[in-house]
């Protein structure tokens, strides 16, 4: 189990370097075509937290969860990327909705499909997760507001009407560059929870790995102990034996 549980990290942290230089690229893409998104997402923004999975990892998801709240206060409920988390949440009494997250990293593209149909695509949306990448392990979060069309147009066209071979206008295109950079981010967040839930899961297993070595050293070390008891009897034992044996025959 320690094995594959490492094999598991292995994979979840390659698929989360992939996206964070995925949705870095996207990100600097949009920034040029369309201008720098708005800070804030604002007071109705939709709620995304990506939590745990499964029981058999430490309670990493214990800050997203507490900053997914705290954000939504009287906007709609969270939606919580992992079924352990959001089953927590409920039997706590909060309202939340709840999709599966990934169990392992080649089913990350059906996690992101599974939100987008739970999200509206054109709302604000605030994204909340856990990194455990050395350095900056730590909460994520991130507001993506969506950018005014006509400012799309503007920025688009200056680059790109002069172009002799477009085929789209300059809205779809910079439509399409800000919905793929939203759903590089998505899947970003999503990588980095996996990878973190992995890394909780490889951490019991190897704790788990280290106490079944030392109960089984110890197991060893009294067995020793037993058996150079037993062997010490047998020798008193046999020396008694032996000594009653020249004690009748001297008598």
């Amino acid at each position: 189990m320690r094995a594959i549980a490492a094999g598991e990290l292995q994979a979840a942290e390659r698929a989360c370097a992939a996206a964070r230089d995925y949705d870095r690229r996207l990100a600097e893409i949009a920034d040029a075509v369309l201008g720098p998104a708005p800070a804030a997402a604002g007071p109705n923004a939709q709620i995304v937290a990506f939590v745990a999975e499964t029981g058999f990892c430490a309670a990493f998801d214990e800050p997203v969860l507490t900053a997914a709240f705290t954000a939504a206060q009287d906007a709609s409920p969270p939606l919580l990327v992992g079924r352990r988390g959001a089953r927590r949440m409920r039997e706590l009494g909060k309202s939340v909705r709840g999709v599966a997250m990934a169990a392992h990293s080649a089913g990350l593209d059906d996690c992101i499909a599974r939100i987008r149909c739970e999200i509206d695509p054109q709302a604000p949306l605030t994204l909340f997760a856990w990194s455990s990448q050395p350095g900056t392990a730590g909460l994520l979060s991130r507001n993506i507001s969506p950018r005014d069309p006509a400012r799309i147009a503007g920025r688009a066209c200056d680059r790109y009407a002069k172009r002799p071979l477009r085929q789209e206008t300059p809205e779809a295109l910079g439509s399409a560059i800000e919905g793929e950079a939203r759903f590089a981010a998505i899947y970003r967040f999503a990588a980095e929870s996996l990878a973190a839930e992995t890394a909780a899961r490889f951490a019991r297993m190897d704790a788990a790995c280290a106490r079944a070595d030392e109960t089984i050293e110890r197991l060893a070390r009294d067995a020793e102990r037993v058996r150079q008891d037993r062997i010490s009897e047998e020798i008193f034992e046999a020396f008694g034996a032996g000594a009653a044996r020249l004690i009748g025959t001297a008598s």
